[in-house]
């Protein structure tokens, strides 16, 4: 019964926002694709089943919010702009409930891996925020370029968003495997997590005017995924 009841409300929730993007002309696929990539992933793991659904709701939320910021400002009427900020304001609430329900089915002594779960789905969905214009180099340049050269410029610029990439998967898949600790193909699970999030980021960025994607970028991903779990697994012990 539970199971139905989750299924409905995300069905109504992913319907509703379905159709506040058509309005705009934001696709929903992506958000619709990585929540069910991501779902599958968690329903794999036994100490995570039984918050696979809400987990996958809480991603889903965050998710969509992140991918709807990573539009604005919006060039849309005031009865748009209206309905955007209801599907804002419900996006918010589906992300408190559907979260806190996370962390009350893994129970109290699980709320070491519940955290950990959460900041992994977190790291995840704020990638569809900075896959898009707010990821781009341009001001982080322009603010560059009024005390250095620009070949300075370039390699300041180059080294320091390589350096995020590395980081920043290193510890999606650290958070990830942690939350996953005990299953056997739990450092699998977190890499397939976090690269799968490098994909969509370089495919989104393909398809923007202002940044443009690069398998290159997905060699730094894999590096920090690496470096993550390698400290996860040396924490473990």
């Amino acid at each position: 019964m539970r199971l139905v009841a989750w299924f409905l409300f995300g069905f109504v929730g992913t319907a509703a926002y379905g159709l506040a993007m058509n309005a705009i002309d934001i696709p929903v696929w992506p958000v619709v694709a990585m929540a069910l990539i991501v779902g599958s992933l968690l329903m794999r793991v036994p100490a995570l089943e039984a918050s696979a659904v809400a987990s996958t709701v809480t991603y889903a939320a965050l998710f969509a919010l992140a991918y709807l910021r990573s539009f604005e400002p919006l060039e849309v009427s005031e009865r748009m702009q209206t309905v955007v900020a209801v599907t804002r304001i419900g996006l918010i609430g589906t992300i408190l409930i559907a979260g806190g329900v996370t962390l009350k089915q893994l129970g109290e002594e699980k709320i070491r891996r519940g955290t950990f779960l959460l900041a992994a789905l977190a790291m995840g969905a704020l990638i569809a925020y900075v896959s898009g214009n707010a990821g781009s180099a341009t001001p982080m340049r322009g603010w560059l370029s009024d005390y250095f050269s620009p070949e300075v410029v370039d390699a300041i610029v180059w080294t320091f968003r390589k350096s995020v990439h590395v980081v920043f998967y290193g510890v999606m898949a650290f958070c990830l495997y942690r939350s996953a600790r005990g299953y056997k193909y739990a450092a699998i699970l977190a890499a397939v997590f976090a690269l799968t999030h490098g994909v969509f980021d370089e495919i989104r960025q393909s398809t923007i005017n202002t940044r443009y994607g690069t398998p290159i970028d997905l060699l730094f991903d894999g590096a920090g995924v690496t470096i993550g779990l390698a400290i996860a697994k040396r924490k473990r012990r």
